[in-house]
């Protein structure tokens, strides 16, 4: 196998124009997987029903029975088999969604995806400078899009979670520290800390790094996420 540095400019550009459609395939096959089976994506939990629950002044957002009649009246008769009506995030996810449960089901589904996918594509544009001197190589660049749309991490597309919010918070952050300011960078830590079991690992490596700014930030950004928490329940 040739390496990549030994490679002549048309080799290199097929190779790229490759890796950019299968980035293109694999988002048009997830996409279309969330359009078609729309029952079965996290949109109905995470939105339509904790958005439908907190709308109607109501706080027994995490009592499944109260979930699964929000699904009901939302969406009319449900179908039991690969129904994803269990709300189990942050009370702010479903606070700040409230409106999708205005829209009718497939149009909010539809509105969220085409977002998501936009988030996804800002999040891949503000990682470039993060390869250095390789941001304007077509390499790199194919690198990266393969990367933020692989199968595994493009599935938030198909199941429309928010996951690519989340990456964004990360990039930012990533971004900010860089830029030397570590507390602004912790801070914006608290975006990914909505769904805990993505930055576990985040908060070891800054006090390995001393980085005391950074976990004086991500403190800050902890106790603002357990405290709406408190406040919408």
């Amino acid at each position: 196998m040739v390496p990549l540095h030994r490679m002549d400019t048309d080799r290199r550009r097929a190779l790229c124009i490759s890796a950019l459609v299968v980035v293109v395939a694999t988002v048009a096959v997830q996409l279309i997987r969330a359009l078609r089976f729309p029952l079965g994506t996290d949109f109905v939990g995470v939105f339509d029903v904790g958005g439908g629950i907190l709308r109607s002044g109501r706080t027994d957002l995490y009592d499944p029975a109260a979930q699964f009649a929000m699904a009901r009246q939302l969406l009319g008769a449900v179908p039991v088999a690969g129904f994803h009506s269990e709300y189990v995030d942050h009370p702010l996810l479903a606070w700040i969604f409230q409106p999708a449960s205005r829209l009718p089901y497939e149009t909010g589904l539809a509105l969220f995806l085409v977002i998501s996918l936009g988030v996804l594509v800002l999040s891949a544009v503000l990682a470039l400078p993060l390869l250095g001197d390789d941001r304007r190589s077509l390499i790199g660049a194919s690198l990266l899009g393969l990367a933020i749309f692989s199968l595994p991490a493009s599935l938030v597309l198909a199941t429309a979670q928010i996951d690519s919010f989340f990456l964004l918070g990360l990039v930012l952050s990533i971004r900010l520290m860089l830029a030397r300011r570590p507390l602004l960078a912790g801070l914006l830590l608290g975006v990914p800390m909505l769904k805990p079991q993505l930055v576990w690992l985040v908060v070891p490596l800054l006090i390995i790094a001393r980085q005391w700014r950074a976990i004086l930030g991500a403190g800050l950004a902890a106790l603002a996420v357990v405290g709406t928490a408190f406040l919408l329940l």
